[in-house]
């Protein structure tokens, strides 16, 4: 599902892309707090929000939807647009980069008046295609959406538990790394995975001594 959270203009866009393309998938709020509404409240789940300043009001609303994004779904990409010329729009822009700091967030930076299929590419195109192409930081290195490859059902944890080649960082963060031909993203680890973990080492350093003798 996408969100699409454009101030008055949502109602006719959100109508204008469901003429056009047919698409169900998109849904359409005023204003940030409406949108707060329905994730917070109706549990809703969304894989993309897009957003102008129209829509957002103000930082504590960014603020407080990027909170629970990061403590309820952590891969919810948003896009944030805003127009050239218009020094409120590129003033909500710094503040949408000093809060949405990974590389699954970008802002869209745009010069003219825009239309149903740029609409259409604001919500479907690739994060990285939109930074790339318009982000006012998209000369700037970031760690892009490609290199977010993360896989945590539970049968994966289990897989990572178990696996015989561990690398753990002091803060406890498990390193990405490659078992049984698939990947895992970083992942932080509770004081009973530390533990199992450390026991790993120890199991695996004993077995390479026995090896090497």
């Amino acid at each position: 599902m996408i969100a699409l959270v454009l101030g008055q203009a949502t109602d006719n866009v959100v109508a204008t892309m469901s003429k056009v393309y047919g698409r169900r998938e998109i849904e359409g709020f005023s204003t940030l707090s409406e949108l707060l509404h329905a994730l917070q409240v109706q549990k809703k789940d969304f894989n993309r929000v897009i957003c102008n300043t129209p829509g957002v009001h103000n930082e504590a609303l960014l603020t407080a939807l990027h909170q629970h994004l990061t403590e309820t779904n952590s891969r919810t990409e948003v896009v944030f647009v805003a127009q050239v010329g218009k020094g409120h729009e590129l003033n909500m822009v710094e503040i949408f980069h000093r809060i949405y700091l990974a590389g699954i967030y970008t802002d869209v930076i745009i010069n003219k008046s825009t239309d149903v299929e740029f609409v259409h590419d604001l919500c479907f195109d690739p994060i990285d295609d939109l930074r790339n192409a318009y982000s006012s930081r998209k000369d700037e290195k970031v760690r892009t959406n490609a290199e977010y490859v993360v896989e945590e059902d539970e049968s994966d944890l289990e897989i990572v538990r178990k696996a015989p080649h561990c690398l753990v960082e002091g803060s406890g963060v498990l390193k990405t790394f490659g078992y049984g031909g698939k990947f895992f993203g970083r992942h932080k680890l509770n004081k009973q995975e530390k533990q199992a973990v450390r026991v790993l080492m120890r199991e695996a350093t004993a077995v390479s001594m026995i090896k090497i003798k």
